[in-house]
């Protein structure tokens, strides 16, 4: 069987250093969107468990995950946290997923310029403006 090569636009992270913890994701024209609905999915989500505690605070860490992985298409989530709950509170007052997402999505933004910067103009009419 042969084999097909070609860049399929992935993007690598290490977490933190460790390059065991690999953050791997294909930046496409739907992520952004795909980020928008999982903000939104994620307020949803602190509205149906309100205070968390217990067993609620498992399942919400088991559907921030979902949330999460569905919007990047990958499993982000594991090298991101371990087995350790996203809503594990760090000696700053913020939740785990919160510095990560204050890491992630500045990141984001410099990927998305980057790929905005490298589309061919005749291709660009078709993304549209936001693209």
């Amino acid at each position: 069987m042969e084999t097909l090569k070609f860049d399929e636009g992935y993007r690598e992270y290490d977490v933190n250093g460790d390059k065991s913890r690999i953050i791997r994701f294909r930046v496409d024209p739907n992520l952004k969107e795909r980020i928008e609905k999982a903000m939104a999915d994620i307020e949803k989500l602190r509205e149906k468990y309100g205070e968390m505690k217990g067993g609620d605070l498992y399942r919400a860490g088991m559907e921030f995950r979902e949330i999460i992985n569905a919007a990047f298409d990958s499993d982000i989530c594991t090298p991101a946290f371990g087995n350790a709950s996203p809503f594990a509170l760090l000696k700053n007052g913020k939740a785990l997923y919160e510095a990560f997402l204050e890491a992630l999505l500045p990141a984001l933004e410099k990927e998305f310029k980057a790929v905005q910067s490298e589309i061919r103009p005749e291709v660009q009419k078709y993304l549209g403006e936001d693209s």
